[in-house]
């Protein structure tokens, strides 16, 4: 998850592109416990993306590690799937 702008009513998916106004929920509060369960996961991959010079250009963990949603205000839902949090609080 990401932030991208001030809260409006509609706004862009950073994942699709899709203009509309998405599905709202309220930010989790159990990072905690959600971070606990990832890393204990027992299958939880790296990989590398490798350029042509050799050195590591990206590294991809499988599942993400999960995001610290109390830092914005709103977690937006799009019909693809994507969920992203607008407004942090200051």
């Amino acid at each position: 998850m990401t932030t991208t702008e001030r809260f409006t009513a509609a706004s862009a998916c950073p994942a699709c592109k899709t203009v509309a106004v998405h599905a709202l929920r309220t930010p989790r509060d159990d990072y905690a416990d959600r971070l606990a369960a990832w890393e204990n996961d027992v299958e939880v991959q790296e990989d590398a993306v490798w350029a042509w010079g050799g050195e590591v250009v990206r590294r991809i963990v499988t599942p993400p590690a999960p995001v610290d949603e109390t830092q914005f205000e709103v977690i937006r839902i799009c019909q693809c799937g994507h969920e992203w949090g607008q407004e942090p609080i200051r």
